[in-house]
């Protein structure tokens, strides 16, 4: 399990955190992505993320309930 909380919205370059992520999980390996909701990342700047996410060969598989944030569970396309 890889942990990317309130950060992706911070990173210079999110394909490329993506493909890191995605090079060192096993197949059955997950990523947790939180982001801020609210104004500090729109509903349409976090499914900005989860495309690059999927560019980056990773697709949603669950969409987990976290209190103020934006939350997706990610695997290995």
């Amino acid at each position: 399990l890889c942990l990317a909380f309130n950060v992706v919205h911070e990173v210079p370059d999110a394909l490329e955190f993506f493909l890191q992520i995605r090079a060192v999980l096993k197949p059955a390996g997950r990523l947790l992505v939180a982001e801020p909701g609210g104004w500090h990342v729109s509903e349409e700047q976090f499914q900005d993320t989860l495309k690059t996410a999927a560019a980056a060969g990773l697709k949603v598989v669950e969409e987990p309930a976290i209190r103020r944030s934006r939350s997706a569970v990610l695997a290995i396309v």
